[in-house]
């Protein structure tokens, strides 16, 4: 493209746009003329650095969209140094950038330590959508014998889905979601053993390779904390197992109460369980559920 210039002297040419904004000579009287400054073009925000924002915040935890947003922000400072002066949002994109990459990490983080990540969103939203946390903190389970209070209305009653998953077998299980805290209730027959002997086969199961409770789960470095016999609660005789072990390679917290033996020769077995670095959190109102049992015998 080439811009027209007319000089005093009445003689008209044309000069290049790499011209604009400098003083030429007029070919015929060789007078400086100023020649015409290039048209301003608007500046634009690069749309490459606003998605690249957008994704990194909307689609943080998703590992697919963030890694996207970190990508959109290499384009988009590649586009912005190509069109310097008519394309800006270098912040944006840097923006967008750390943002994506720091929530890439995260998501990955939590999935490679998830006893670590266990308060963090992930694991509190999906399993926090399969409790029921409604009505009474009390829950009465009449066919079944027994009462429990939950802790707080932070805990909920586990939907169908969720028990069949963790504990197919328990009468009832509560579950805080942020903490990955349970508390389940089982019932179980002595079959001619005494509480104390089921206490010590309970803690055998635990010391084995192998646990069946919630599906065949792989035990490593179980460590007894203590197991003893507690004061008796409604005519019956209560125990406490403690004890730290590693499942399916997450360290975790037992502690359980085995509390029997009912009318019908049975046992109640009460087990609160959580991460092992979360556990001290939790351990005051895991205990306050076992306080709270009942045994209804009618």
């Amino acid at each position: 493209m080439s811009l027209s210039l007319s000089c005093p002297c009445g003689a008209r040419f044309d000069v290049e746009e790499t011209f604009a904004g400098q003083e030429i000579s007029c070919p015929e009287c060789h007078e400086p003329i100023a020649a015409p400054a290039r048209g301003q073009q608007p500046v634009r925000t690069s749309g490459f650095a606003v998605a690249s924002v957008v994704l990194s915040l909307i689609g943080a935890f998703t590992l697919v969209l963030t890694l996207a947003a970190v990508v959109l922000g290499a384009v988009a400072l590649v586009s912005i140094s190509k069109n310097r002066g008519r394309v800006t949002g270098a912040g944006y994109a840097v923006f967008g950038i750390v943002a994506g990459a720091v929530f890439s990490g995260l998501f990955l983080f939590a999935i490679l330590m998830p006893e670590v990540f266990g308060e963090g969103l992930l694991r509190g939203g999906l399993i926090g959508m399969q409790t029921d946390r409604s009505g009474s903190l009390e829950v009465v389970r009449k066919a079944d014998g027994f009462a429990m209070t939950r802790p707080t209305p932070h805990w909920g009653v586990a939907r169908a889905r969720l028990q069949q998953q963790v504990a197919p077998e328990s009468k009832l299980l509560l579950v805080q979601s942020a903490r990955n805290a349970y508390i389940e209730v089982y019932t179980d027959g002595l079959c001619g053993r005494t509480v104390e002997q089921y206490r010590e086969q309970e803690v055998q199961a635990f010391q084995g390779a192998w646990f069946a409770g919630g599906g065949r789960a792989r035990l490593t470095n179980f460590s007894l904390r203590h197991s003893k016999r507690l004061e008796p609660k409604q005519g019956m005789e209560v125990h406490e197992v403690f004890f730290d072990v590693r499942l399916d390679n997450m360290p975790m917290t037992f502690l359980i109460e085995i509390i029997g033996p009912t009318r019908d020769d049975g046992v109640f077995l009460l087990r609160g369980w959580a991460p092992r670095r979360s556990f001290p959190r939790s351990e005051a109102e895991i205990r306050a559920a076992l306080d709270s049992f009942q045994y209804l015998d009618e």
